[in-house]
């Protein structure tokens, strides 16, 4: 069965101080499309959260970049 994403990132981080499991967040590219890049989205998952979100919801949630 194919994949949803064409590529992943994951990077794991954890308290060098802390007895706790160590927290992911991973980047993913959608799959290619029939016309070459046009379509493909930038999604990532974070900690608490289940779903997949888009990279620019991400980064409007934290005010990197404006609503316009």
């Amino acid at each position: 069965m194919p994949s949803k994403y064409s590529w992943t990132a994951e990077i794991r981080s954890m308290d060098a101080n802390a007895n706790k499991p160590p927290q992911q967040f991973a980047v993913k590219l959608t799959t290619k499309q029939k016309s070459g890049y046009q379509g493909q989205t930038i999604m990532c998952q974070i900690p608490m959260i289940k779903e997949d979100i888009p990279v620019g919801v991400l980064f409007r949630a934290l005010n990197v970049i404006g609503d316009k």
